[in-house]
């Protein structure tokens, strides 16, 4: 009786054994498919990371600085390896004019993702953005820090056509001393006329300006505008005829020959029907040259109704020129309203703030 007591005892103890090692195995294999499929939640959160990076990347390009940073902050406090979101954190800091941050955000995108050139181009612009208001002692390790980055980004992406314009410029425009010039500027020139011949012969035009010859470089600009996209190319990789056209009478102004560069700017508008950055670049030679305010006024306000603005002029700082334009002509009132719209976009800008503090 005894011994079978026992065996009736230790019966119900093995059972329990077993749906112990029974249920141990359930919830490893729960685990397992836990973290080896995404739950129904997973998609929904990796889905609503692109739609904020994608509202994130336009409200940059449309220069809502404020904005950007708010769909920005919580991506990276979320995930501080975030490289596209770091990035693109980086790019308005630059677009405002915040050096220091421009540089750190853009350093964390290179960490996050060494291997993307276009990280290494934004960081390199970064670094060109700082040293352009360094000390000349400082200013040479940052030009340093400029090459290489846009170096790496030609080297891990060759067939980036900004990328090989960005190291084409700096090779131009830096002394030997710091790795520039204008036979390494040279050697881009084939890789470039392949991608986009505008840009190729933008170049040369920027080499030959550079060394004091005029006349190449006049005839190298107006290839560029031969050879552009007959329509605008609003933040695309192609050269834009408009474009071109604005580079053109740019150098056209810097020769003295203003009343060409005037009639190249009408044109501009006459052909821009976008309303991009070209309308911008043609208003600022415009204003160089302290010619008909009133026809940059309206190239200024065209792309700032345009919904084909881009990053290159951040609709804010396009804000703050217009206002300066319009103050000069005696409109308080109509510069007010567009340091105000500037600020409404880029609270911290500080060029804005500034001009709004000296109507007072």
């Amino acid at each position: 009786m005894v011994r079978m007591e026992r065996i009736r005892m230790s019966f119900p103890r093995r059972q329990s054994q077993q749906r112990a090692r029974l249920g141990i195995l359930a919830c490893l294999l729960a685990l397992y498919v836990a973290h080896a499929t995404p739950s129904a939640a997973e998609p929904r959160q990796a889905s609503a990371r692109t739609n904020a990076h994608t509202a994130a990347r336009k409200a940059l390009l449309q220069g809502n600085a404020d904005q950007a940073i708010a769909l920005l902050s919580p991506l990276i406090s979320s995930n501080p390896s975030d490289a596209d979101a770091l990035n693109l954190l980086c790019r308005v800091h630059l677009s405002e004019e915040r050096d220091d941050d421009a540089v750190r955000e853009c350093s964390a995108a290179v960490a996050a993702s060494p291997s993307t050139a276009e990280y290494y181009r934004w960081l390199g612009r970064a670094y060109g953005a700082k040293a352009q208001h360094a000390s000349m002692f400082t200013a040479l390790g940052l030009a340093r820090r400029v090459r290489e980055n846009f170096q790496r980004a030609v080297q891990l992406d060759p067939l980036n056509a900004t990328a090989l314009t960005d190291l084409g410029e700096y090779y131009v425009e830096a002394p030997g001393a710091l790795g520039g010039g204008k036979e390494k500027a040279r050697t881009l020139v084939p890789a470039l006329d392949k991608l986009d011949p505008a840009r190729g012969h933008w170049l040369q035009a920027r080499i030959a300006e550079d060394s004091g010859d005029p006349a190449t470089a006049e005839a190298q600009y107006k290839l560029a505008v031969e050879t552009a996209s007959p329509t605008s190319v609003s933040n695309g990789n192609a050269t834009s005829k408009a474009q071109a056209m604005a580079d053109l009478a740019s150098f056209l102004h810097k020769q003295h020959r203003n009343t060409e560069a005037r009639a190249l700017v009408r044109r501009i508008v006459t052909m821009d029907t976008l309303h991009d950055g070209a309308l911008v670049a043609a208003a600022g030679t415009l204003r160089s040259m302290k010619a008909e305010p009133q026809l940059a006024i309206q190239m200024m306000q065209s792309y700032l109704e345009s919904p084909h603005k881009s990053e290159e002029y951040p609709a804010f700082q396009v804000n703050v020129i217009l206002g300066r334009v319009l103050l000069e002509q005696g409109d308080r009132e109509g510069a007010a309203a567009q340091f105000a719209a500037a600020l409404s976009l880029a609270h911290d800008y500080a060029p804005a703030i500034k001009a709004q503090k000296s109507l007072r």
